[in-house]
């Protein structure tokens, strides 16, 4: 197909625009900056064996919203996170059946993670993990006419994250997944986990 003579100047600067910005060379994140981030959190089914019955419970996702303060060193960065998550339960697998729960689930955690930045332009993809602890709180619980107590704890916890940074200037945007594994400490109920889609900032200071 032909080109028109009248649209050559314009292809070839949209052809030049675009491989700069592609070539552009990525920045390196050195010094302190902030990190806020929110998105959405979903418990992973947690296995249970109770007095000798099997089975598992599901959750419902909800808020998820933390903030970090970090340290770049160049390709490697360390950050100190604290988050706060919302879940509700839905229901129990259990004797080949399903029965509806309720309850409302709040996860407090405090995190010291490491994060190694692949600088490949503009757009830096990076992994990278942590450990810390998590506190959670079950309150309003009740299944088939039945209430349970509210229940509380903390337990040691590990996540692994991938991203992207996209450098906007005079801050970048960070959408991100992370996988949270819980160590639940209780000989009735399995490890846990937590999946969270996040949307997060970083401001250098």
């Amino acid at each position: 197909m032909r080109v028109p003579a009248k649209a050559l100047p314009a292809a070839l600067a949209a052809v030049l625009l675009s491989a700069a910005v592609l070539s552009a060379p990525a920045r390196a994140e050195t010094g302190l900056y902030i990190a806020p981030v929110i998105g959405w959190s979903k418990p992973a089914e947690q296995d249970f064996t109770v007095q000798g019955i099997r089975g598992d419970l599901e959750s419902d996702g909800g808020l998820f919203a933390g903030a970090a303060l970090g340290f770049g060193l160049g390709s490697f960065r360390v950050e100190a996170e604290v988050a706060y998550s919302q879940a509700s339960l839905d229901q129990i697998n259990a004797l080949g059946g399903t029965t509806a729960v309720e309850g409302d689930l709040t996860y407090w955690s405090g995190f010291l993670s490491g994060y190694f930045d692949i600088p490949v332009g503009p757009v830096v993809p990076y992994v990278g993990g942590g450990i810390g602890v998590i506190y959670g709180e079950l309150e309003d619980a009740r299944a088939a006419g039945f209430e349970f107590d509210d229940q509380d704890g903390g337990d040691v916890a590990f996540h692994g994250e991938a991203g992207v940074a996209l450098d906007l200037g005079n801050f970048e945007l960070v959408p991100s997944y992370r996988y949270t594994w819980i160590n639940s400490g209780d000989a009735d109920f399995g490890d846990t986990g937590i999946h969270a889609v996040r949307l997060g900032a970083r401001f250098r200071l």
